[in-house]
């Protein structure tokens, strides 16, 4: 099959890198170079243990004095409130326990099995350097203030997240530069990192480039269909581009599709 992959950033790249492996034939559609927009500016973390959602227990409890605090971490127009607000309303219900329990099960499968599956598509790219699994840091300035997430941490942990405690002598010897700082730490030893999330991208986008995918760099407007099948993409100059299937991984620009 002919597929268009919509978007050239790690989604896009790594959908397109299994679909090759599939057999399927790749064009990307995607006006910008590879490894562009959110795929240069980000913190490149791979997370096994980043499986609970924003939406936490109790957090409603918080959201007033987030608002009237210009430094807090939750900033929102007045303007804007009447629209975000029916979005706010359904974050806030799906943070019961209950729901958070059931999303991030939903999350850890999905996360688990990461490095597995980056696996085969660095090694065929050549780029195994690019990513390190080096674990993550969770730092507190006391146990105490540790215990504020005792039931998320728990969670991660009921799930098969690997977690060890760090107490102040060695989270010093870890990361001397927190030295003064941080007093309790959290271990994640099976998360890693990218060392440069750009130039992963790119090393992905182009070994399929050479495993014969090609780069259409028009922007799409709109799709062809028969009946529930999408036969072509309609692009905002030329002719459409004919294909059998489409992957929509444009992030931000997605909901415009």
């Amino acid at each position: 099959m002919h597929i268009a992959v919509v978007g050239t950033g790690i989604v896009g790249a790594c959908t397109a890198a299994w679909l090759q492996r599939d057999g399927h034939q790749i064009t990307f559609v995607d006006p910008l170079e590879p490894g562009e927009a959110c795929s240069f500016g980000n913190a490149g973390s791979l997370s096994p243990s980043a499986c609970l959602p924003v939406g936490m227990p109790n957090m409603w409890k918080k959201v007033p004095s987030w608002l009237l605090d210009p430094l807090g971490p939750l900033t929102i127009r007045a303007s804007y409130l009447p629209r975000v607000l029916p979005w706010l309303v359904r974050m806030l219900q799906h943070s019961t326990p209950q729901e958070v329990t059931r999303i991030a099960t939903a999350l850890q499968t999905l996360l688990r099995p990461i490095f597995d599956c980056y696996g085969p598509l660095l090694e065929r790219a050549d780029a195994t350097a690019l990513v390190r699994r080096s674990g993550c840091l969770y730092v507190y300035s006391s146990r105490e203030a540790a215990n504020q997430w005792k039931w998320g941490m728990a969670l991660r942990q009921s799930l098969g997240v690997n977690l060890v405690n760090v107490e102040r002598d060695e989270l010093e010897a870890l990361e001397p530069d927190l030295k003064g700082r941080f007093r309790f730490g959290i271990l994640a030893p099976d998360n890693g990192s990218t060392l440069d999330p750009s130039q992963l991208v790119k090393a992905l986008v182009a070994q399929s480039v050479r495993d014969g995918a090609r780069h259409d760099h028009r922007s799409v407007t709109g799709f062809e269909r028969q009946g529930r099948r999408v036969t072509g993409l309609r692009m905002d100059q030329g002719e459409p581009l004919a294909v059998d299937g489409v992957v929509v991984a444009a992030g931000a620009w997605s909901g415009q599709l």
